[in-house]
């Protein structure tokens, strides 16, 4: 058994020939065990089978100066030897990072306690630190975290345009110095730094024209979104007006390129985000917190029918109109205390679900911009709640994205069509389906008008320039 370090995204095949089934892909720097190498290709253990990779993008991994590992178990045990009968010397726990020594036999050598220990590889990712660059940030504002994990707490954010030190790239994630701690921060919302350098990247160029692109995967889409559009809109006129222009203003680029694909007017997808959320991913008054909407009726329906007495205790809403007279109480002897309109106050309750059920308490909040319920994690592209509420928390352009996959075929047709009743009631139900139709045909409305108005001010202009 060997290591390898992965210097490009690679694919994992079923099969060790360039056409077969695709199982995943590994990112640039990820160290995985190998069982064996054959005509080039590498074969691996992946996500519970084998899987092979293209040697041509694969290096060993003691050519690298640093390798560490992210544990991701919730606890994981250190021993004083490579062996399950070694000595427990102590525990490591999810999305810790080890300095990893030497990899021997599936068991990682770390620093432990100011001394050596061991751990089994099977249960920590392994990466070689890639070098790291001076960046800009490109997100809005963009979280800087105690661990490589969005489960990993916020200990500062940093503005659009900062330029940052970044240390060394693991995986995903950028690591840095801030206030003499060591920081994480995902790399996807960084922009490198250019350095200038005519002869070095003359010859990096044409050694990449020569190369062959065996099987690096395709990105879709690119790493870093654009979000806001050259042309931006005055911020001015009735509240609709101003509400769509400040959502053009900040998501216009990315809102019009994924409406095209899907064959819509950019206008009805501007209108039904400022219904959902005035626009709005993230609430700056509430530390900067993803919006959500608490719904009482679907905790009762994902864990309360089952503990009717409990649910009872706490929580309450109007039968027969689920989506009214939503209230809540930490315990008995509270008062009943209504939450919607508040942001704050959602995620006290919402927080107090989750300490009751996890993954029922996400299930049941609508989440950012789109305002999508955690139960369609699905229909959005996630194997799981957790994963679409990590996303959602970490920046706008996968709410955006998620709120456009989440259109069915029969959704599309009704926004070309502009029958936004008919859509309200797909996308917000059938109880409110009137009131949402016209709300979003006013905001629609107030699109057009304004971008129409804007672009004749603008074509004007240019004429008397």
């Amino acid at each position: 058994m060997s290591t390898v370090v992965c210097t490009a995204p690679l694919n994992v095949r079923a099969l060790p020939v360039i056409n077969s089934q695709i199982l995943g892909v590994l990112e640039s720097g990820r160290a995985i065990a190998t069982n064996g190498e054959s005509n080039a290709w590498y074969e691996v253990d992946f996500q519970g089978s084998i899987g092979y990779v293209y040697g041509g993008y694969v290096a060993p991994v003691n050519q690298y100066p640093e390798t560490f590992a992210i544990v991701n178990v919730g606890a994981l045990n250190v021993r004083d030897q490579p062996s399950a009968s070694g000595k427990k010397l102590g525990l490591v726990y999810r999305d810790n990072v080890l300095k990893v020594q030497a990899i021997t036999s599936g068991w990682l050598e770390i620093e432990f306690n100011r001394g050596i220990g061991y751990v089994s590889q099977s249960y920590a990712k392994v990466y070689a630190a890639l070098p790291g660059y001076s960046a800009i940030v490109t997100a809005n504002l963009l979280n800087i975290r105690n661990g490589p994990s969005r489960q990993s707490q916020i200990i500062s954010q940093v503005p659009g345009g900062t330029q940052l030190t970044i240390d060394s790239v693991i995986g995903a994630w950028c690591q840095l110095k801030m206030n003499g701690q060591q920081v994480y921060t995902p790399a996807r919302y960084l922009r490198q730094v250019p350095v200038i350098d005519e002869v070095s990247s003359t010859i990096e160029q044409a050694a990449e024209d020569e190369a062959p692109l065996i099987d690096k995967p395709e990105a879709d889409e690119p790493a870093i979104m654009q979000l806001q559009p050259v042309n931006k809109l005055p911020v001015a006129g009735s509240s609709s007006q101003q509400n769509v222009a400040r959502t053009w203003n900040n998501y216009g680029a990315l809102l019009q390129r994924l409406s095209r694909a899907k064959a819509l007017d950019v206008a009805c997808a501007v209108a039904v985000l400022c219904v959902e959320s005035s626009g709005k991913g993230f609430e700056y008054d509430n530390q900067n917190r993803m919006i959500i909407r608490f719904e009482n009726h679907k905790f009762y329906r994902y864990w309360g029918k089952q503990h009717q007495a409990q649910f009872d205790q706490h929580f309450k809403y109007t039968k027969g109109k689920a989506w009214t007279g939503h209230q809540w109480r930490t315990s008995p002897d509270h008062q009943w205390q209504s939450f919607h309109g508040n942001q704050a106050k959602e995620w006290q309750a919402f927080l107090f679900a989750q300490s009751i059920d996890k993954e029922a308490a996400m299930l049941s909040i609508s989440m950012g911009a789109p305002q999508i319920m955690g139960f369609n994690y699905r229909q959005i592209g996630y194997d799981n709640v957790e994963q679409m509420f990590d996303a959602f928390c970490e920046g706008m352009d996968s709410q955006i994205a998620g709120f456009f996959n989440f259109f069915s075929p029969a959704m599309i047709k009704q926004l070309q069509q502009l029958d936004f009743v008919a859509f309200a009631k797909g996308y917000n139900g059938d109880g409110q389906k009137q009131k949402y139709g016209q709300w979003i045909r006013n905001h629609y409305d107030a699109f057009k008008h304004l971008h129409d108005q804007t672009l004749t001010t603008n074509a004007n202009n240019r004429r008397l320039a």
